[in-house]
C-alpha cells in the first residue's frame, strides 16, 4: 500500500540475499557503497516509473508525496483520496483484508468517456448516425454494478448485453432506459428466444442475435406463436483473427457465429417466412483485450464491407456491432502485448467511425447505428482489491560457495566466470552464467549430478548476479 517502504523493503531483501560471495572484503564494501547510494537515491519518481502507474493509472490512480497510492475518482476533473489511509480507517471499523473498494464514479467516468469519444468521431467524420453502447452482464453480474451502469448510461440510452437466459432476465428486469438496447447472444433455445420477444411487450428493445442457423427456425416459429416481429442479428464469423489470448476463438474457426455460407441461408430463411425485414444488425466479436489496433482496423473493414452487402439483398440493415474487444493497458507499456494496448479509445473510435462511413459511402447505403460491447474497458478501473502481503520470494541465502579442483567441471565452469566478472566482459559473463544454469538442470534430470551440486550451482548462480550489481 505504502509504496515507498515497500520499495525500500524490497531493496532491503535484495541486497541482503544476493551479497556477493568469495570476493575480497575491498570489493564487498564497495557493493555496500553502492547498494546504500542507491537506496538513498530513491524517489517517488522511480516507483512511478518502476511500476508504470502513470501508463496503466491515468487518470485515476498515481503516487502522492508520502509514497502513498491515490485515487481520483473523477479523473481529470480533479479531486483524490489516500487510499493507504482510507484502508487504515476502514481497518478501525474492525473490518478486515482483504476487502474490494468499489469507485462507482470512476464507472460513471469510463462510461462518460467512451460516448464522448464515439460523439466526436461522430462529428470529427461527420457520421450520420449514432452510437448506443452496452455493457456485458457476464463481464461482472454484481447487481450494484449492472444497476449502476444503467443510473450513469441513461443519458446516453447504454444498454445491455445477455450471454444467456439469467442475464436475458437481469437485463429486462434492470433496464429501463427507453430506446436502449438489449443485445442477445449466447446459445438460444425456445424459452429464451421467446423471452426476448416478450420483452418487447414490456416496452425493452431487445435484437437477437442468430449465432446458429438452427436458431432462425426457433425465432420463425416463436414469432408466429406470439405474433410478434422480432429484431434480429446475425453474428458473422470473420476471417480476421483476433491477438492475445484469445486468438485461437477468433477467425475461420471460431466457435460462435456463422461464415458467410451460412448467412446467406439465413437471409433466405427469414425471406421465405416473409420477415427478412426483421434482419436488422450485423455482429462480430474478434476476441477480448485487443492489444493491436491493426486487429480493430481490419475487423471493422472486413464487418463494414458484409453490412453494406446485406443491405443490398434486402435486409433492412439498422445496426453495426463491433462487440468488445477494447483493451485495457494493464502493465502501462502502451504497446500490442497481450496485457497492454497500441492506441487508446479515442483512436479505437476514430477507426470504427471511419471505417463504417467510407464503406456505406461506397455502396450508397446509410450508416447504422454504431454499438459496442465494452465491459473490460468500462468495469476494470472501477474497483480494487486490498490485500495483505503473507510472504515473499527471496534469493536464497547461503554462506559462500567454496569450489574445489576435484568439483564437477560444470561448477568449475560456473566458479571461474563468477571470479572473472568485470566491468569489460560482464555481458558476456551473464550468457555463460545462464548457459551453465541450464547445463546443469539437464545434467541432473539425466542424473550425472547430484543434488548437493544442484544446490552449489543454483547458489553460485545468484552469487553471479549478485556481482553484476557492481557494474
Amino acid at each position: 500500500m505504502d509504496l515507498q517502504s515497500t520499495i525500500n523493503q524490497n531493496s532491503s531483501e535484495i541486497s541482503n540475499n544476493t551479497s556477493l560471495t568469495n570476493t575480497s572484503q575491498t570489493d564487498q564494501t564497495e557493493i555496500n557503497q553502492i547498494e546504500s547510494e542507491q537506496k538513498k537515491s530513491w524517489t517517488i519518481e522511480n516507483s512511478e516509473k518502476l511500476y508504470r502507474i502513470l501508463g496503466w493509472g491515468n487518470p485515476y490512480f498515481s503516487i502522492n508525496s508520502a509514497g502513498h497510492i491515490t485515487v481520483s475518482p473523477k479523473g481529470d476533473l480533479g479531486g483524490s483520496l489516500d487510499l493507504y489511509e482510507l484502508v487504515e480507517s476502514i481497518k478501525q471499523r474492525n473490518i478486515g483484508l482483504p476487502l474490494i473498494i468499489r469507485f462507482s464514479d470512476i464507472l460513471e467516468d469510463r462510461i462518460e468517456r467512451l460516448n464522448a469519444c464515439f460523439s466526436k468521431a461522430i462529428a470529427r467524420y461527420k457520421y450520420k448516425n449514432i452510437y448506443r453502447g452496452v455493457f456485458p452482464v457476464k463481464c461482472n453480474q454484481n447487481s450494484q454494478l449492472v444497476e449502476e451502469v444503467v443510473k450513469f448510461g441513461k443519458p446516453h440510452k447504454f444498454g445491455l448485453e445477455a450471454g444467456s437466459k439469467p442475464e436475458l432476465l437481469i437485463a429486462i428486469a434492470t433496464l429501463n432506459t427507453t430506446d436502449a438496447l438489449i443485445i442477445c447472444n449466447g446459445y438460444k433455445d425456445r424459452e429464451y428466444i421467446e423471452t426476448a420477444m416478450l420483452a418487447q411487450r414490456l416496452g425493452k428493445t431487445p435484437i437477437i442475435v442468430i449465432e446458429q442457423v438452427e436458431e432462425v427456425r426457433l425465432v420463425i416459429e416463436a414469432s408466429r406463436k406470439l405474433n410478434i416481429k422480432p429484431v434480429v442479428g446475425v453474428r458473422v464469423k470473420l476471417s480476421t483473427k483476433g491477438i492475445g489470448r484469445w486468438a485461437g476463438t477468433t477467425g475461420d474457426r471460431a466457435k460462435f457465429g456463422l461464415n458467410i455460407p451460412e448467412i446467406i441461408q439465413v437471409v433466405n430463411q427469414l425471406k421465405s417466412a416473409g420477415i427478412l425485414d426483421s434482419l436488422q444488425l450485423l455482429h462480430f466479436h474478434v476476441g477480448s483485450q485487443i492489444s493491436s489496433i491493426s486487429v480493430i482496423k481490419d475487423a471493422i473493414r472486413e464487418a463494414s464491407q458484409i453490412y453494406v452487402e446485406l443491405a443490398h439483398l434486402g435486409a433492412n440493415m439498422k445496426y453495426l456491432d463491433v462487440g468488445g474487444g477494447l483493451a485495457v493497458d494493464y502493465d502501462g507499456s502502451k504497446t500490442n502485448f497481450y496485457a497492454s494496448k497500441n492506441y487508446d479509445m479515442q483512436n479505437y473510435a476514430n477507426d470504427i467511425v471511419a471505417e463504417v462511413k467510407e464503406a456505406c459511402e461506397e455502396k450508397k447505403v446509410l450508416p447504422p447505428i454504431l454499438v459496442s460491447e465494452s465491459g473490460r474497458a468500462v468495469a476494470s478501473h472501477q474497483s480494487v482489491l486490498v490485500f495483505d502481503v503473507l510472504g515473499v520470494s527471496q534469493v536464497p541465502k547461503a554462506e559462500p560457495v567454496v569450489i574445489g579442483k576435484d568439483e564437477h567441471l560444470i561448477l568449475q565452469n560456473l566458479y571461474e566466470t563468477y571470479q572473472s566478472i568485470s566491468k569489460n566482459n560482464y555481458q558476456e559473463a551473464y550468457h555463460d552464467a545462464i548457459q551453465f544454469k541450464e547445463e546443469s538442470i539437464s545434467l541432473f534430470n539425466f542424473g550425472y549430478l547430484s543434488i548437493s551440486e544442484r544446490a552449489k550451482v543454483e547458489q553460485l548462480y545468484w552469487d553471479v548476479f549478485g556481482k553484476f550489481k557492481k557494474y
